[in-house]
């Protein structure tokens, strides 16, 4: 007998079994449940760059890190790692497409300011590349290739002192 209530107790207290859309997707993946790569279970990737700024700097300039991303690949975080850069500085992290996408107006006056965002955005939650457009003009430009450009620079940036980007994506 006690075995039977070990058994039946625990069904009569448990709830109902909901799943993700993902999820219910993959538990039939045939016609229009067939998920795109690296949605669900797929294989995450880093790339790790950074910028020592010469001090002739402009705010028009843009400085491209790592290399351009592959169509398909849904960014997961960003990371921005500031040295001192200068006394009023700071940055937006995107794209061509979408300056700002990742990161806005990021604060570049602190020694050792670690900034992290998990996408959290409409515009970049596991925003993913299609290189809809083409060219590097601002606005209008690839997705893909990732891009710090300054959001305001009141002064002569410090020579030397580093950005340092740590994007984390998905693609299969």
């Amino acid at each position: 007998m006690e075995n039977l209530l070990m058994f039946i107790l625990p069904c009569l207290f448990m709830g109902t079994t909901l799943y993700g859309a993902n999820q219910t997707k993959a538990k039939d993946p045939s016609g229009a449940n067939i998920l795109a790569p690296g949605v669900l279970g797929g294989n995450v990737k880093t790339m790790i760059d950074y910028y020592e700024m010469l001090g002739t700097e402009s705010s028009a300039d843009i400085i491209e890190v790592g290399k351009q991303l592959p169509k398909g690949a849904r960014v997961l975080s960003t990371t921005i790692l500031t040295e001192d850069l200068a006394d009023t500085c700071t940055l937006h992290l995107g794209d061509y497409e979408d300056v700002d996408r990742y990161m806005s107006s990021i604060d570049g006056t602190a020694v050792g300011r670690f900034t992290t965002v998990e996408a959290l955005t409409t515009d970049s939650l596991a925003y993913e590349v299609d290189e809809t457009n083409s060219g590097k003009t601002i606005g209008s430009g690839i997705d893909s290739q990732l891009i710090l450009t300054f959001a305001t620079l009141a002064a002569t940036l410090n020579t030397g002192a580093r950005v340092t980007v740590v994007i984390t994506y998905t693609h299969e």
